[in-house]
């Protein structure tokens, strides 16, 4: 693998990790996005757990990304990807400004970027 991809596979797990476990965790912060982008507790748990699970997927596969695990890093990259675009579309549906969309944008960049150099490595 790549050291541009494992440098991203790293970043990706720190972020949607931390990311995962705020909402898990669902503090003040996350209530408040919660709240403003529509989702309830629940959801926003899950989101956490499914977050944090590809995250880890992600890092797992930084040393030996071959056979089964590069198949599964490579769903992690989709699931990241796809998690991502869905949030900022929610953002961009509720007319969120850019404070909240451009983050949002660089972690969807960051996962197809992982996914399109874990395709073709």
């Amino acid at each position: 693998m790549s050291q541009l991809a494992s440098l991203i596979a790293l970043a990706l797990f720190v972020i949607f990790s931390s990311l995962g476990a705020q909402r898990i965790m669902f503090n003040e912060v996350m209530s408040n996005s919660a709240e403003r982008l529509g989702f309830s507790k629940q959801t926003y748990r899950i989101i956490g757990a499914i977050e944090i699970a590809a995250g880890v997927a992600m890092v797992a596969t930084v040393h030996e990304g071959k056979g089964g695990l590069r198949v599964l890093a490579i769903i992690a990259a989709i699931v990241l990807a796809g998690m991502g675009g869905g949030e900022l579309l929610t953002n961009l549906r509720k007319k969120q400004g850019r404070r909240y969309v451009l983050p949002v944008a660089a972690l969807v960049a960051g996962a197809v970027i992982e996914l399109v150099l874990r395709l073709f490595h």
